[in-house]
């Protein structure tokens, strides 16, 4: 167990750490969310995850985890989505694939990736959920990995803009 002063010294020298997570947040969520309401949200993960930290273990990781959860959860007190939205939007962070064992999500997933073409959505479908590579992608569709690349790019913004259309209304 930490004591208040060590606490205290973890919570300062990882400040540009949730400042980091919370930027890199902000630029996948619509305009209408502030980074500084990001950046609080990252601050509460930072001290919660100092407070029940174990010394056995590296630090950074564990508060990166406890830093992107408590932004997640501020997003989603905000109302702003579900799981499977951040899992389309974000895709890179960890996310258990049986999320998506549920018809519910499942159905989420297909309103929100509504606005892309079949083969795009199919391309996040392995990217995402099964989370196959750029390149495994690319050969089974013939492919370059720059071109799928370009195709996750693409469709991830046609669903930002769409969930700020939908934000807004």
């Amino acid at each position: 167990m930490l004591t208040i002063n060590e606490r205290n010294d973890l919570i300062l020298n990882y400040l540009p750490l949730a400042n980091k997570i919370a930027c890199n947040k902000k630029r996948v969520v619509p305009s209408h969310v502030n980074l500084d309401e990001l950046k609080s949200a990252a601050y509460l993960g930072l001290v919660d995850a100092a407070s029940r930290y174990d010394t056995k273990y590296n630090f950074a990781p564990y508060a990166s985890i406890r830093i992107s959860g408590a932004i997640l959860d501020f997003l989603r007190e905000l109302g702003w989505g579900s799981r499977a939205q951040y899992t389309v939007i974000c895709c890179g962070d960890d996310y258990p694939e049986d999320w998506f064992a549920n018809d519910e999500t499942t159905k989420e997933f297909e309103e929100i990736t509504e606005c892309l073409l079949k083969s795009e959505r199919q391309i996040l479908v392995w990217y995402c959920i099964y989370r196959y590579t750029m390149k495994e992608i690319g050969q089974k569709i013939s492919r370059t990995e720059s071109r799928i690349s370009q195709i996750i790019s693409r469709s991830k913004d046609k669903i930002k803009n769409q969930m700020g259309v939908l934000c807004a209304a």
